[in-house]
């Protein structure tokens, strides 16, 4: 199928498909590869354009919802779960150390590790990003029938599963 690329400035036009029916299995690929490109664009446009990120960056943000999820983590454990070298997410903890977004104490079985946890400060500023996030996203998709909420939800949750196996947990099925 060939690309429409006076779409793709407009973000989100996607590509013209008068013969959708006819179109070779690649091109479902290639219409995939072009929509996470566009999806990506669109976030971070999202996220220049609101308020939603105001106090708290996205990476502070997605770092505590996954303590939120996992946890206290030590940076090894953090790392490992966010797809970062642990000096990196050393260097993010530091900072949020520093904002009392999270607190970092002593393992009590293994003193040279440092287990990482929120502080009710960075547990309300997450909660507060959250709940910009879903107001958002409710907006956006406020003509969406629930099936079709549903369904979204269900095929992000299978993409970013797969891409976890594939770069995180090694649980990569072929």
């Amino acid at each position: 199928m060939k690309q429409d690329i006076g779409m793709i400035p407009a973000l989100g036009m996607g590509m013209k498909s008068t013969k959708r029916a006819e179109q070779a299995p690649g091109d479902d690929l290639a219409r995939i590869e072009l929509e996470t490109v566009v999806l990506v664009r669109h976030f971070e446009m999202l996220r220049r354009r609101s308020d939603i990120y105001a106090e708290l960056e996205r990476s502070e943000y997605l770092l505590l919802r996954t303590l939120e999820a996992a946890g206290p983590l030590d940076i090894a454990g953090l790392a490992a779960r966010l797809g970062l070298d642990p000096s990196t997410s050393g260097r993010q903890v530091n900072a949020m150390v520093a904002r009392d977004l999270v607190r970092r104490t002593p393992d009590p079985a293994d003193r040279r590790r440092g287990i990482v946890e929120p502080t009710e400060r960075g547990c309300a500023l997450m909660q507060e990003v959250r709940r910009r996030r879903l107001v958002e996203t409710d907006a956006l998709l406020a003509d969406w029938e629930p099936a079709e909420r549903a369904a979204l939800a269900g095929v992000l949750a299978r993409y970013n599963r797969a891409v976890a196996g594939r770069y995180l947990t090694g649980d990569d099925e072929p």
